[in-house]
């Protein structure tokens, strides 16, 4: 969340996608539940559309 914030979004994205898989893990898994599950993939797929967005050129 910290890098989210700075504007740092690749690698907020990153540190997203390494805490689904490490919730996610089968080892893991019981102790998280779907909501949480659902509110990181959600923010992984938000990044993603951001990240992706082409940068405007400042005027």
């Amino acid at each position: 969340m910290v890098h989210e914030a700075r504007g740092d979004l690749a690698l907020a994205l990153d540190f997203y996608r390494r805490h689904v898989a490490f919730i996610t893990d089968p080892e893991r898994r019981d102790g998280y539940d779907e909501g949480l599950i659902d509110v990181v993939r959600n923010k992984v797929v938000e990044l993603e559309a951001k990240v992706a967005e082409p940068i405007s050129a400042a005027p």
